[in-house]
This record gives C-alpha cells, structure tokens and sequence, in this order.
C-alpha cells in the first residue's frame, strides 16, 4: 500500500477507483473526469443521501449515535461534490450502528 499526499492539487482525466482515499478534499467537479472509489467501503455520498439515512434510522439508533451522526448530516451539508465515505468517517458511532449507516448510506450515494 502506499501513501500519496497532495496540497491544493489540480488533476484532469484522473483515475482513482483502486484506490482508497481518506481524509481527503479532493472532489470531482465539473470539467475534471476524475474517477473516484465506489465500493462500501470508500465512496462517494452527497449531502440527500447523508440525510436520508439519517431520516431512516434515527429513531432506532442511541442517543450518542444520533448525535454523531446528526454532526456528521450537519457538515456534509454545504458539500457541492459530495464527500468521500469511509468507516473512519463514523468513528464515534458504535459499530453495529456504523455499519448499518454505512450499508444504507452506499445504497443512498447517488442521491444529489
């Protein structure tokens, strides 16, 4: 495996779908071509489907795991391209919770 970083890039006609991008702000935008990962475990959401899921589960999640992802629904919100999905991305929501998040979240990614 190996680690690539980049500042402020600028990148055209790029393929990325192998790869597994986290903590990132790269995005896909107009005239970019690139191809980002889409598999349940790294992805592509935009902020309806964060919003979906959480309409969907918040009533059968814990108080702290609401929370969390109320948080998380509240930052994604103002993203134009979407946000790149992993697990660590969920981190404080406990594990059956996250998972489920992640499943329906995947389900929901190309929801604009």
């Amino acid at each position: 495996m190996e680690t690539v970083n980049f500042i402020k890039p600028i990148a055209k006609n790029v393929d990325l779908r192998s790869s597994f991008i986290v903590d990132s702000v790269l995005v896909d935008g107009p005239n970019q071509e690139i191809l980002l990962p889409d598999n349940p475990k790294n992805f592509v959401a935009f902020p309806k489907a964060f919003q979906m899921v959480y309409e969907e589960l918040k009533t059968g999640l814990t108080t702290n795991s609401r929370k969390e992802l109320d948080e998380i629904v509240d930052f994604v919100s103002d993203s134009i391209y979407g946000e790149v999905v992993d697990e660590s991305f969920f981190k404080n929501i406990d594990k059956p919770a996250r998972e489920l998040v992640l499943k329906k979240l995947y389900e929901y990614r190309a929801f604009k």
